[in-house]
């Protein structure tokens, strides 16, 4: 099976179906052509193997942050530094400039995510963008802002489950932004494919930003999923 072609765009419909491989087959680690890196080296780039996923950590960003802890403050303008500064305590000197920078922090860790992908023999997973993703995707994939939420999203099976997605608007054939009846605008971008966990099964990796309707509220979040056997539900791997 082509990998490139478990990716297939629809304009307002799509699933996360059952897609079979044999066990001879091997699929190489597919990185999406959005992959967030535009954002911090004023270009886009195409990442085509693990080794250049991995060189995003130390790659040279075309501005820089500064953080300050104490008296003291630091210059940041890689993955590592940034990374390095916040374990020591170091952070922005706004609460909105620390949600930035945790953002990117995020970011940072969902790239370093990608870079240990390995090829799978086993896939289950073809996605596509569309209402009916929510009727599939794991409950923490809803925006779950009040402690009501957070109990739904702990009790919950779907995303579905605890919200309707109204409309689904898409950027690309990686990227839509989903609006649910509860006012929440999140932006789900599909960042990778490959095996996370060491199965042999394919995984995918989603990288979440969030807001809300008239508001300010913001956030991001990363995930991984994977459909263990054909008819299996999606089950969620790891989140950050």
């Amino acid at each position: 099976m082509n990998k490139l072609n478990l990716i297939a765009m629809t304009a307002l419909f799509g699933s996360l179906s059952a897609c079979a491989t044999t066990s001879n087959t091997v699929i190489e680690p597919h990185y999406t052509f959005d992959n967030k890196a535009r954002s911090f080296f004023d270009k886009r780039i195409e990442l085509k193997n693990s080794s250049e996923v991995a060189a995003l950590h130390n790659k040279q960003w075309y501005y820089q942050d500064t953080l300050n802890k104490g008296g003291d403050s630091i210059e940041v303008s890689n993955c590592l530094a940034l990374k390095e500064a916040l374990a020591e305590g170091f952070k922005a000197d706004t609460y909105s400039y620390q949600e930035a920078v945790i953002a990117t922090e995020h970011i940072c860790d969902t790239w370093q995510a990608m870079a240990k992908l390995e090829a799978s023999h086993s896939s289950w997973i073809n996605f596509t963008h569309g209402k009916e993703v929510a009727e599939e995707l794991p409950a923490e994939f809803t925006l779950a802002i009040s402690n009501y939420t957070v109990e739904q999203v702990a009790q919950s099976e779907h995303w579905s489950d605890v919200t309707t997605i109204k409309k689904v608007e898409p950027v690309n054939e990686d990227q839509a932004v989903y609006y649910d009846t509860d006012g929440s605008i999140q932006r789900l971008t599909l960042m990778a494919q490959g095996d996370y966990n060491g199965d042999g099964i394919e995984d995918a990796i989603f990288y979440m930003e969030n807001g809300v309707d008239g508001g300010s509220y913001s956030s991001v979040k990363a995930y991984v999923v994977t459909r263990l056997e054909q008819g299996a539900p999606i089950t969620l791997l790891a989140q950050w």
